[in-house]
């Protein structure tokens, strides 16, 4: 499909500085799907799972995002 999620970390990296941005034009526009109040001084892992679902995963966190 044309789902796109981008994870990463926004610097100078601290604290709650993890960042996910999610496409579903290809890449085209993205959205800010980082989870709210989260820790991680970074995200570094995600999958799209088959019905859409986001799994992101970081230093101290694994949360699911449905969009």
């Amino acid at each position: 499909g044309d789902r796109v999620v981008v994870v990463g970390e926004r610097q100078p990296l601290a604290l709650g500085t993890g960042l996910a941005v999610l496409s579903d034009d290809g890449g085209q526009t993205f959205v800010d799907v980082t989870p709210e109040g989260h820790t991680a001084e970074s995200l570094s892992k995600c999958v799209i799972e088959p019905d859409g679902t986001v799994v992101l995963a970081g230093a101290d966190l694994v949360v699911a995002v449905s969009q």
